[in-house]
């Protein structure tokens, strides 16, 4: 008898409390119906709220984005209510249920009727390398995003090294050493915090890597690489495991004519990093790719090491660093930061079009003028003379065809490997 009554007594809470859930009318008999809608902050979907049916046992909690939904209610009219803790509201008009029919509202926007504190703020990044006199901007994120009060209160611990801007979130390096730069809520109840290496650097002569960009090329619609890539390369004869390592990368200027025939040109990209995960054999390749942007390429790159979604580079022009740190690149050029290489720096390649009307910030000596959609910039040996000039070719992945493209035995010989190929010695 116990055992019948707890059955019951489940299967009425599973009847009347929706949990979460974006499918459409579940009604059991043809009497009943179901209700949704959204309710919402500012515009932004209200997350983690219970919308009863008053009167009624029936409710259900909104999704991530304010949606919910209230199924198997009987035929009839009714009022809405949301709670939340220490908070109650009702609306006035009232909801037709019409059995197998399914009702949706209009987006009810529950702005001002309660406070929400924030319950965390996130910074986009919280460990910089810094040179001095180099200054950037840093970028919080007050969470939930429909947080009552955003204001936020910046304080370094050591401004006579690293001062910030508290109106403009500008981080400026004047001496050598490291501050914590501390971002807090107005109430000073949730925080976040920044640890900034300010360094004098210092000339230290020629970099010797034991990991190199091997090759790179960028990807377009109608062009003859796939997707982007990175190809490294270890030089050694030991294999080196990747997980402190970061690809940095960011796009160049490119130019176009403007009115009156004046040539326009963008500024370069802010850095973005791809933090490594595996190892380089030794004697081998590790490939970073993006993302397929063209299927009638020659060069397809079906597999890689990592594959990144987002990371797409310029056919037009990019830069592409390697470390052997996964701390965001603060500096210009880090091949030439005050004199001398970041700190961690392994390899740069600063590549633009044949055209030569674009430009990259970053590049050991000169850039490489040499890409396209069509073709990468790939080293003409393993001798890294720090001159991306001299050091980079272009491959034309095209079929050969007059003084385009190459054949397929070059094809064979160039194009990029990943870790498990194992150990192999590029031919230039």
């Amino acid at each position: 008898m116990k055992l019948s009554k707890l059955l019951f007594f489940i299967l009425i809470i599973v009847f009347t409390f929706n949990v979460c859930s974006k499918s459409g009318i579940v009604s059991i008999e043809s009497m009943t119906g179901s209700i949704n809608g959204t309710i919402t902050i500012d515009g932004y979907g209200a997350e983690g709220f219970t919308v009863i049916v008053l009167g009624t046992s029936f409710m259900a909690v909104t999704c991530e984005d304010g949606i919910f939904w209230i199924n198997n209610l009987p035929e009839g009219s009714y009022r809405l209510g949301i709670t939340s803790v220490n908070f109650t509201l009702f609306f006035n008009e009232t909801v037709d249920v019409i059995g197998g029919r399914e009702t949706h509202l209009t987006s009810k926007d529950i702005s001002g009727f309660f406070f929400i504190r924030a319950e965390s703020v996130e910074l986009d990044v919280n460990e910089i390398i810094m040179a001095i006199g180099e200054n950037m901007t840093l970028n919080a994120t007050v969470i939930p995003k429909y947080a009552t009060i955003k204001d936020l209160i910046w304080v370094s611990s050591k401004p006579d090294i690293v001062s910030v801007d508290m109106l403009t979130n500008k981080i400026t390096a004047n001496a050598e050493g490291t501050a914590v730069i501390t971002v807090s809520t107005v109430d000073s109840s949730k925080t976040a915090v920044c640890t900034v290496k300010v360094m004098q650097y210092v000339s230290s002569g020629p970099v010797e890597s034991s990991v190199l960009i091997l090759q790179a090329g960028a990807s377009g619609t109608d062009g003859a690489i796939n997707r982007s890539f990175v190809e490294l390369y270890n030089t050694t004869n030991s294999p080196i495991d990747l997980g402190t390592f970061s690809l940095q990368y960011a796009a160049g200027t490119s130019s176009s004519t403007g009115q009156g025939g004046i040539w326009l040109r963008n500024e370069v990209q802010p850095w973005q990093v791809i933090n490594l995960v595996g190892t380089i054999p030794a004697g081998g390749s590790f490939l970073i790719a993006g993302e397929i942007t063209s299927s009638a390429g020659r060069l397809q790159i079906e597999t890689a090491d990592q594959i990144i979604p987002d990371f797409r580079l310029s056919n037009r022009s990019f830069q592409v660093a390697l470390l052997s740190n996964k701390i965001l690149l603060s500096v210009t050029n880090p091949f030439n930061a005050g004199g001398a290489p970041v700190a961690g720096f392994m390899d740069l390649l600063g590549a633009i079009n044949t055209a030569g009307t674009d430009g990259v910030d970053a590049y050991e000596t000169a850039p490489a003028e040499i890409i396209s959609q069509q073709a990468s910039a790939r080293r003409n040996s393993l001798i890294d003379t720090n001159n991306n000039t001299s050091d980079f070719v272009r491959i034309d992945y095209r079929i050969r065809q007059g003084s385009n493209g190459i054949t397929d035995e070059v094809f064979e010989k160039v194009k990029p490997r990943k870790s498990t190929d194992g150990t192999w010695e590029p031919q230039f």
